[in-house]
């Protein structure tokens, strides 16, 4: 197996991504500009996910509701006050109280910047408010995201090691059964598959493969969209730490040995309880157009042209398939641009590295060339028109 291309394996549902509407960013930003405060926030609203507009019938005044993950997001608009909650867990008698408060502090001080944890009548809530005319379009725009992202993490992480109780228990749509085990079935796969790669590798000695196959194993499940609760967050956390460059990077692969060993060393029912579908607040990712995407891919060029100067097809293919998944990873795309990776991951899937990465270099070119392969069937002007500005 490790003398060919790792596997890919289609997950189960497909990526849905919260698309944003751009032109609603230059609206907010107008109307900020303008002192028109009420426009500005309903427009940074709808930049961030335009099925807002159907829930809020008065700019200057509503409260909206929408659910995040494990989570619920409320964002309220009241006499002249900006308010952005989201409650987070219930404090009960088995609570382990004095330990659950101390991490609560902490997380006060960091990783949040703007909002903060509140205690009232037993329920930790995250919490933020301003003045409508001191809603500067960045500034919301980074609270509701810190809290978005926030407290999808910590609701799970707080009842799981301190024994608080959830606030909002039916957040989880059930994957259908077949799907279900389909999901583990690829899960254990990408596991059994990781410790024969990481076995041979570890017997060459071939130090950046370890990181290699780390970092493809945890893209490949961490993008899975039925990946939630701690599972997602520890996937995230490890994939950033292995991204760090201030970390040296044996210690790098070390960790994420560790990480992995730790994971792998799980129940069934502990990392299988995490698969389910969930609603979503606002992407995490960031936006992208077809400029963003051909930067983002041309700068793997030049390793392109050395791997490829020296037939080094087995480097090629890695650093096609790292830069595959970590767009898809970090920007939100279109399921046109999704399609077509994943197409290329599957059909490079068990090849030879040189088949493997001439398969790959299609869909690169593709990506760097504003390209779709010709099945795709697109009105390239109508497409672009309909992926960024809806």
């Amino acid at each position: 197996m490790s003398n060919v291309m790792p596997q890919f394996l289609r997950p189960v549902e497909m990526l849905k991504d919260t698309k944003v509407d751009l032109d609603s960013w230059y609206e907010c930003t107008n109307a900020f500009d303008a002192k028109d405060y009420p426009t500005a926030f309903y427009k940074l609203l709808k930049y961030i996910n335009p099925s807002f507009i159907h829930k809020i019938a008065n700019p200057n005044e509503f409260k909206l509701v929408q659910k995040h993950g494990s989570t619920e997001i409320t964002v309220e608009v009241s006499n002249q006050l900006i308010t952005v909650s989201a409650p987070l867990v219930y404090v009960t008698p088995q609570t382990n109280r004095v330990a659950l408060l101390r991490k609560v502090v902490e997380v006060n001080f960091y990783p949040m910047t703007m909002a903060q944890i509140y205690l009232k009548d037993d329920l930790l809530s995250f919490y933020y408010q301003t003045e409508l005319a001191l809603g500067q379009p960045y500034k919301m725009y980074d609270v509701m995201r810190e809290i978005a992202y926030y407290a999808d993490v910590y609701d799970d992480e707080f009842v799981e090691q301190y024994q608080a109780a959830h606030f909002y228990e039916d957040h989880k749509t059930p994957l259908q059964n077949d799907k279900l085990e389909k999901a583990k079935e690829q899960i254990a796969f990408y596991f059994k598959e990781y410790q024969e790669y990481m076995l041979y590798y570890e017997e060459k000695r071939w130090e950046s493969s370890k990181w290699d196959i780390i970092m493809l194993t945890l893209f490949r499940i961490g993008l899975m969209p039925y990946v939630h609760g701690n599972l997602k967050y520890e996937i995230k956390r490890q994939t950033e730490q292995m991204l760090d460059a201030g970390i040296d990077y044996y210690v790098r692969i070390d960790r994420g040995k560790s990480f992995m060993k730790a994971l792998m060393e799980k129940s069934q029912d502990e990392v299988y309880k995490d698969l389910y579908l969930a609603e979503e607040f606002m992407s995490m990712k960031y936006r992208t157009s077809p400029k963003i995407i051909q930067d983002y891919i041309g700068g793997i060029q030049e390793d392109v042209k050395k791997y490829q100067g020296k037939d080094d097809f087995y480097n090629l293919a890695f650093a096609f398939e790292y830069a595959f998944f970590k767009l898809i990873y970090d920007y939100t795309l279109n399921d046109e641009y999704i399609e077509m990776i994943y197409d290329s991951l599957e059909n490079a899937s068990s090849k030879s590295y040189e088949e493997g990465a001439k398969i790959l270099m299609e869909t690169y070119n593709h990506l760097l060339n504003n390209t779709f392969p010709e099945k795709t069937n697109l009105n390239k002007d109508n497409f672009f028109t309909k992926l960024f500005k809806s």
